[in-house]
Parts: structure tokens; C-alpha cells; sequence
């Protein structure tokens, strides 16, 4: 059995459901439970949330063989292939998906998971991973200690040598709203591009059965600037951060007509691998959308930018 996600599960034709935005990567995930405890997720070993549930959306068994046929005939309707890795038993277990989807499919492949050394990242490229995916979630080591399991720095560490090792084929995921500043998303936005690591942001989601059920989703403006830096650090755009006492981002060091001109609609869409959009992961339709899953419109953009400087100081550059 495997678990797929139900927007991917629908354009595999295994199941029929409406959608607004379709995922342009097919997302997949490992069955069992996971035997750590990230207070945020659904899969964790401490969570009572329903086990088919990955942040708000639903991810339904289904058989092997049937998905992998149905994805091998149906590859050219995505970009990519993403297998999110839920460690209930050893790296043997998830190393036979990757192998049995790379046999199946041309398109690339992204390997989400906890690795533990340099070896099992070794074993999923040559098993036949693109991209392996090694989250640090948290930005800073005392929100990692408070919501994850091991050693922020020790996570970090292994990002950079795995970084260095597979130039341009690691990634990484922090989800905002945990508890962070922006300073401290901004400073770690700062290293993973330095380290030549792509970076996906996500929107803290609160999951009933999660340890953190009750914590309040980051206010969109929070996010905004964190999407809106996210942008300038990835392309090389190098602002000068302000922050208030708050360590919220003040300025960028350019007014604010040169930040609208030097950001794109894309600032604002889905960040993290090539072709990966995860239509409404943290967001239900209708609602506003932390992340866009399309290229936004100018309409769209120009709201969301103007969320992303409400608090900001003016510059003249």
C-alpha cells in the first residue's frame, strides 16, 4: 500500500473530486506511522489526528501496484513526483518506493525525509532520487528544541555537507508561525542559499490531534514578508534588512515602489522543487491563500504585496 494525496489521487483517476488548482507534482507517501514526535504534524507517533492527514489534506491508502500503473501511464500530467517518507521502520523500507517509482518514471523525483547520516542520503540518489529533501522546519534552535526531535545544529550541519556533496540537489522546508522571528527566518533564508540549498516555506497549520492544535496560523503580513525576502536572498537581490525591536522586518532598504519593481507574482506562489505548486497544503479554498498554487494575477500580487509592507519604514535606497 502507499498513500497519495487526493488532488494527486484524482488526476491518477483513482478517485474524483473538484478542484480549483490541480497539483502539478504527484505527491506520495509512505505508509505506517512515523516514530518521531514533531508536535505539528499529523503523522507524528504522539498525534491523535486522522492518520490519513498530512498538514490539512487527505492522503487515502491505496495499492501499490495500481498507483504506479496509474502514475507510469499518467507522468506527463505532472512535473515531478515527490515521496514523502514517514519513518515507521528502517531506510530499506521507503528505499524500495524510490526504486519502484524510478523504474516507473522519467520525470524527477524529490525524496522527503529524516536522514541521520550521509549514508542513507547517498543510498536514496542511488537509489534514484533528483532531490532529496532534508527539513529543518524550525528557524532557530530553541523552536526546533521546542517542536522537533535531535539537534538544530547538528541538522543544520548535515543540510551543509549533503549541500556540498550534491551540489544543487538538496532542499530544505521551514514552516513560518511556529514561533520564529523574522529575523530568524530571515538569517536562516540567508545560509541555505549560501549553502546552495533550495528552501520551500510553509505556513504553520494548526491540525486538531496535533500537539500544537491550539497555536494561531501567522498573520498573513508575517508571511508576506517572509515571502516577499525569500524572493530578494533567492535571486541575488542582497537587501539590507531592517528590523524593529520585534525583529520584524522594518525594511528592505529600498522604498517601496523598488521593492514592488524588483518583486515578481512569483514571489508569492509555492516555493520549493521545480513543477511543485501543493495546491491548498496550507490554506482551504476560498480563503487566502498563503500560497498561490498559479502564477498570481496583478490583482492578486498587488494585494499580497501590499500585506507584505504594512509595518515597513520608507527608504530612499
Amino acid at each position: 500500500m502507499i498513500r497519495v494525496a487526493i488532488g494527486t489521487a484524482s488526476v491518477l483517476g483513482l478517485t474524483n473530486i473538484k478542484m480549483s488548482a490541480y497539483p502539478t507534482t504527484a505527491h506520495l507517501m509512505t505508509p505506517g506511522k512515523c516514530k518521531f514526535s514533531c508536535k505539528f504534524c499529523t503523522q507524528s507517533n504522539s498525534s491523535t489526528a486522522d492518520d490519513k492527514l498530512l498538514s490539512r489534506i487527505s492522503w487515502p491508502e491505496h495499492e501499490s501496484e495500481k498507483v504506479l500503473t496509474a502514475l507510469q501511464n499518467k507522468q506527463d500530467r505532472f512535473q515531478r513526483v515527490c515521496l514523502q517518507v514517514v519513518h515507521s521502520n528502517g531506510p530499506e523500507d521507503f528505499l524500495r518506493y524510490v526504486k519502484e517509482i524510478r523504474k516507473r518514471c522519467d520525470i524527477p523525483l524529490s525524496v522527503d525525509l529524516k536522514a541521520d547520516d550521509m549514508a542513507t542520503i547517498r543510498r536514496t540518489f542511488e537509489a534514484g532520487a533528483d532531490v532529496v529533501g532534508l527539513p529543518i522546519d524550525a528557524a532557530n534552535k530553541e523552536v526546533f528544541a521546542e517542536v522537533k526531535e535531535g539537534s538544530f545544529l547538528e541538522q543544520l550541519d548535515l543540510i551543509k555537507k549533503a549541500a556540498s556533496e550534491f551540489e544543487g540537489k538538496i532542499s530544505t522546508h521551514l514552516i513560518i508561525g511556529l514561533g520564529e522571528t523574522e529575523k530568524d527566518a530571515v538569517e536562516l533564508m540567508n545560509k541555505m542559499h549560501e549553502d546552495g540549498v533550495v528552501l520551500a516555506l510553509f505556513a504553520f497549520t494548526p491540525i486538531k490531534g496535533t500537539a500544537l492544535e491550539n497555536k494561531k496560523r501567522p498573520s498573513i503580513e508575517h508571511y508576506r514578508r517572509i515571502q516577499a525576502a525569500r524572493f530578494l536572498i533567492y535571486n541575488d537581490f542582497a537587501p539590507n534588512f531592517k528590523f524593529d525591536e520585534k525583529e520584524r522586518i522594518a525594511g528592505f532598504g529600498i522604498s517601496s515602489d523598488e521593492l514592488s519593481n524588483r518583486l515578481k507574482p512569483s514571489a508569492f506562489q509555492t516555493t520549493g522543487c521545480l513543477g511543485c505548486n501543493r495546491p491548498f497544503y496550507n490554506e482551504s479554498p476560498g480563503k487566502v491563500l498563503y500560497n498561490y498554487p498559479y502564477v498570481p494575477s496583478q490583482e492578486e500580487f498587488n494585494t499580497a504585496f501590499s500585506a507584505s509592507v504594512i509595518g515597513l519604514v520608507e527608504d530612499d535606497g
